[in-house]
């Protein structure tokens, strides 16, 4: 269960992400191959464009997450080596 609207934000987030970095994009470059007759060049760059800046998105969430929300226990150590084993 949700405790606060806060904690709800990211999924919500990540629907816009997807909604306006990936379509918008997309339809730009769907109404300039039209225009343009470069059928499907501009629709490809428009999507390579939102698959981008929708990654970079979903990382900075994810980031911001895992800030909130703290490193596990165990998770300093890097590299899956178990300290003081020899």
């Amino acid at each position: 269960m949700v405790r606060n609207a806060r904690q709800a934000r990211p999924p919500l987030r990540l629907v816009g992400i997807g909604v306006l970095a990936l379509l918008v994009p997309s339809a730009v470059g769907l109404w300039l191959d039209g225009r343009l007759a470069t059928t499907p060049l501009l629709a490809l760059a428009g999507a390579l464009v939102g698959i981008v800046v929708a990654t970079a998105g979903v990382v900075r969430i994810a980031g911001r997450a895992i800030d909130v929300l703290g490193m596990p226990s165990g998770a300093e150590g890097g590299g899956g080596e178990r300290q003081g084993e020899d």
